[in-house]
């Protein structure tokens, strides 16, 4: 069968290249390199630097070689293009108004239904009720392309990453309009025509936005929106195919249950993720949700099933291949997440009285004054008030007081400039710890504290 990818097979032959000599050195399976010359599969976005450079071209140029509708709708018209992150900004408002509030459920017994729907749907692809996913408003008038190509899915990734870098940096409040205007339009892509490949290729990067704004809902305090949004993540990677993005959904349900202190709940999402991760080889994946374990093993207690995980974390990391591995990967390898999620859990430790409370807290200390003293480059600014806030409990907790006061008054003014209620939670481990220092001192932390839970 004649190549639906003509120019990209030629591309390859002219250098020389059989499939399998390009997959070697892309470190892929050949038949892999077969699907993307078919138009059966499309490049992720983060494999598609290497390729360009294997074949000598720019990404741009490997672009218009794997848009398989080039030779016929080369760009759609511009009143019908892919709306860019200003447009997407101006519509966000109207959109916002449009969605629904977060509809309430019954906490009791809530999450443990929760993911018997998600598990039902990771493992048996088994559709769940409306009511379990978020309610996107639709627009008008959306700006969807009459073809959607891999240009266009492109630019939606391209918007998603600059929301991301909004929601890391500035926290979800300051992204969820945004994000919620861009899902609009995503949506509607879904229902234009494209090749199989491309549909494929389209519904990963909406699960990827679902699961922006999802995290971003997270971080104001909409948990149960953003679980909603992180199942619509998990059906799209179902439908794609895509069990990294079926294992990083349920990270994110894990994620959720542990904010609102459920580490059991936390563990069955974490254990339904480690399955679909160890079926595609995401050591990545399969890091980020031991990890997390550790966590929910310190909110439960139990520090040796803690370091456990922790350790099969580090040989998880250890496996990670660079520029094979998706690039939020090499980040989580650096020891910024890696240490602040390790410090956390410390600080949980810490905060049950104890013949070992004192070592947690030391522990949470030396962690969080490596992080802080020479911060890992690129760590996003929310991240980094994590570190200073528990660099500061710890210190109050060793009996630090002075230099313990400075650093809270330091942390609790980063929080007040971030748009994150996570943020704010987690100032709660100062007012635990200010019960080290004078009384005076202690009230005028918790005021501050307390003034910002009801800004």
């Amino acid at each position: 069968m004649a190549a639906k990818r003509p120019r990209l097979a030629a591309r390859r032959k002219s250098l020389g290249l059989s499939q399998e000599a390009l997959a070697e050195r892309l470190k892929v399976d050949a038949t892999t390199v077969g699907r993307w010359e078919s138009g059966a599969q499309t490049p992720q976005p983060w494999q598609r630097p290497r390729i360009a450079k294997q074949l000598g071209i720019g990404t741009d140029q490997l672009e218009r070689l794997l848009d398989d509708s080039a030779s016929q709708d080369t760009e759609p018209p511009a009143d019908q293009a892919t709306p860019d992150i200003n447009h997407l900004t101006i519509i966000a408002a109207n959109a916002a108004s449009r969605a629904s509030a977060e509809i309430a459920f019954p906490e009791s017994g809530y999450r443990r239904e929760l993911l018997g729907v998600a598990a039902a749907l990771a493992i048996a692809a088994t559709d769940p009720d409306s009511r379990w996913l978020p309610h996107v408003a639709m627009a008008s008038h959306p700006l969807v392309p009459r073809r959607v190509g891999v240009a266009d899915v492109g630019r939606l990734r391209a918007v998603t990453r600059a929301l991301w870098e909004l929601d890391q940096h500035r926290g979800g409040g300051a992204c969820l309009d945004a994000a919620q205007g861009a899902l609009v339009s995503a949506r509607a892509m879904l229902d234009a025509p494209a090749t199989d490949a491309v549909t494929a290729d389209l519904q990963a990067a909406v699960g990827d936005l679902h699961t922006l704004v999802g995290w971003s809902a997270h971080d104001i305090g909409r948990h149960e929106d953003a679980s909603r949004h992180f199942l619509a993540a998990l059906r799209l990677g179902v439908a794609c195919d895509d069990r990294a993005m079926v294992a990083a959904a349920l990270y994110r349900i894990g994620r959720v249950c542990l904010h609102v202190g459920q580490p059991d709940d936390a563990l069955r999402a974490f254990q339904l993720g480690q399955m679909d991760a160890q079926n595609v080889g995401s050591y990545a994946d399969l890091a980020r949700l031991h990890v997390s374990i550790a966590w929910a093993h310190a909110l439960r207690g139990q520090p040796k099933r803690m370091l456990d995980s922790f350790a099969r974390a580090e040989h998880e990391l250890s496996l990670i291949e660079p520029g094979v591995a998706p690039p939020w990967a090499s980040d989580f390898a650096r020891s910024g997440d890696w240490d602040g999620v390790r410090a956390y859990s410390y600080t949980i430790l810490a905060r049950r009285p104890g013949p070992d409370t004192d070592d947690y807290a030391g522990q949470a200390l030396t962690l969080a004054e490596k992080l802080t003293t020479v911060p890992e480059q690129g760590r996003p600014a929310r991240s980094r008030v994590f570190d200073e806030i528990i660099l500061a409990a710890a210190t109050l907790r060793v009996g630090d007081r002075d230099q313990g006061m400075r650093l809270a008054d330091r942390a609790i003014t980063q929080v007040e400039e971030l748009h994150s209620v996570r943020a704010v939670d987690r100032l709660d481990d100062i007012a635990r710890a200010a019960i080290h220092l004078p009384a005076e001192n202690a009230d005028s932390l918790r005021d501050r504290i307390d003034a910002l839970k009801t800004r």
